[in-house]
C-alpha cells in the first residue's frame, strides 16, 4: 500500500504541468496586426508588429490614414513584461505587460517616456492575412 501511495505522489509531483501566466519568449516571435481604421473611413489602416528570434522588432504602418512607414528596434522579455528600445524613440526604453489571448496578444503600458510608441498599447491579432 505504501508503494502505491508513493507512486501516486510521484505522478502528481512530476506529472502536473505548470499553468503559470508567464509567456514564453519564443511565443511572441512572428507578426501581429491591429486594425486602427477610424470609424467611417473605408480604406483600412493597420499597425503590424513583427518580432524576430534575435530580439529585434519592426513596427509597420499601412493604410491611407497612417501612410506607410516602419521602425526597427530591440526587445527583451522578463516574465510577462516586454521592454522595447528604439523604434520611434531611438534609445528610450518602454515597458509593457503582455498577455496572450484569443489568437492574439494584448499589450498594456507599464512605463514609457516615448509618446510616439503609444501604438503598442492594445490587442494585436496573429498576422496571417490582413483582415478584410
Amino acid at each position: 500500500m505504501k508503494k502505491v501511495l508513493v507512486i501516486v505522489m510521484l505522478i502528481f509531483a512530476f506529472g502536473c504541468s505548470d499553468d503559470g501566466t508567464n509567456p514564453e519568449p519564443h511565443e511572441i516571435v512572428g507578426k501581429w496586426v491591429m486594425d486602427v481604421t477610424p470609424q467611417g473611413i473605408l480604406e483600412k489602416s493597420f499597425l503590424i508588429l513583427e518580432f524576430s528570434n534575435n530580439n529585434e522588432f519592426t513596427k509597420i504602418q499601412e493604410g491611407f490614414v497612417l501612410g506607410t512607414s516602419d521602425y526597427q528596434g530591440t526587445y527583451s522579455i522578463n516574465g510577462d513584461v516586454i521592454t522595447f528600445v528604439g523604434g520611434d524613440c531611438k534609445k528610450v526604453e518602454g515597458k509593457y505587460k503582455f498577455k496572450f489571448r484569443d489568437n492574439g496578444v494584448e499589450f498594456t503600458l507599464i512605463e514609457d517616456e516615448c509618446e510616439d510608441r503609444e501604438y503598442v498599447v492594445g490587442f494585436f491579432e496573429k498576422y496571417e492575412i490582413l483582415p478584410g
